[in-house]
């Protein structure tokens, strides 16, 4: 039972993630801010494929079939997309507004979508390490996003913060729940060193990330703060 427990760690947990951020979001957040989680997890589901390139590097986890790539891969990449929003929607509830244009998303998304991954195919066809250009497109973009909607900081640091410490006590609690799924990481390799029972990587990752992800939401779905004091 444990041999089959560690060889699906990598489905089993993806989709509990997915399965739990669902239920949360369905009965803690405003519908507007639901569907607004359901779409960011939709759009970073897109960044699945790129799991391939972090195969051996970063880590091997065990998928379905043994392929290089698997349903797993779509699954956490949804679910790390819909987390961080879910974290800050839920702090900042009716401070936010949504107001937009699916055809202005739609040019928004696939700008920087596009934009993303053509820069981090080149950046490892030229050598540099997979997880670490990974973490090089996530500052750069944060910073252009910034510049771009510099109103919204304080969603980025909310998500910074929310996600970084989440994430971290998901994975402790996962590598808990699943023992042995810690050794599908590359602990040998720069970002796979475990920081407290953790892969290095998980961590700088979803600090960034989550200060990342709260920024191109907003941005792409015309997200804004609403700073005016009710009556």
């Amino acid at each position: 039972m444990r041999s089959l427990s560690i060889s699906y760690a990598f489905l089993i947990s993806s989709f509990v993630y997915v399965a739990i951020i669902l239920l949360l979001g369905r009965f803690t957040l405003p519908r507007e801010q639901l569907r607004l989680m359901i779409y960011a997890g939709m759009a970073t589901a897109t960044s699945g494929v790129f799991s391939y390139f972090l195969e051996d590097n970063y880590w091997m986890p065990q998928r379905l079939g043994g392929f290089r790539l698997g349903i797993e891969d779509i699954l956490i990449s949804s679910a790390v997309g819909m987390i961080p929003w879910y974290l800050v929607a839920l702090l900042w509830k009716r401070k936010l507004w949504i107001d937009f244009q699916w055809s202005g998303v739609i040019k928004r998304f696939l700008m920087i979508a596009s934009m993303s991954y053509v820069t981090y195919l080149l950046g490892v066809w030229v050598g540099i390490n997979p997880m670490t250009m990974l973490l090089i497109i996530c500052v750069v973009l944060m910073f252009i996003m910034l510049g771009l909607r510099p109103d919204i900081w304080p969603l980025a640091l909310t998500g910074a913060i929310a996600f970084g410490a989440a994430w971290s006590s998901v994975a402790a609690l996962t590598f808990w729940a699943l023992p042995g799924f810690i050794f599908q990481w590359n602990l040998k390799g720069i970002w796979g060193k475990p920081l407290l029972g953790i892969p290095v990587g998980e961590i700088v990752w979803a600090v960034i990330f989550g200060a990342l992800l709260p920024l191109l939401n907003s941005y792409v779905f015309n997200v804004r703060i609403n700073t005016k004091k009710s009556q």
